[in-house]
């Protein structure tokens, strides 16, 4: 007889918030919406509020999206950065 594999539950999305984003990012907040809006970053989801009616108009991303666009981002050195600290890196 073979051992039936208990499946493991899919984890759940992670959400971030506005703060959660800029502090990762480093982006203030007007440059954050400027790069959505020139398509640079990912836009962000509405979150419906609940039966208090909190969480209207708070948007959030997705933790993948985020990590995603971080991954495709192209790595450079800083201006100013000399051939003998970039070799010992």
């Amino acid at each position: 007889m073979s051992k039936a594999k208990s499946a493991e539950p899919t984890p759940l999305p992670k959400f971030l918030g506005r703060d959660e984003v800029m502090a990762i990012t480093k982006y203030s907040y007007p440059s954050l919406w400027n790069k959505i809006k020139q398509g640079k970053f990912p836009p962000g989801h509405a979150m419906d509020s609940d039966k208090s009616g909190r969480g209207r108009g708070r948007v959030v991303w997705l933790e993948s999206d985020i990590r995603a666009w971080m991954e495709s981002r192209p790595l450079r050195w800083p201006k100013g950065s000399s051939a003998k600290a970039r070799s010992a890196a």
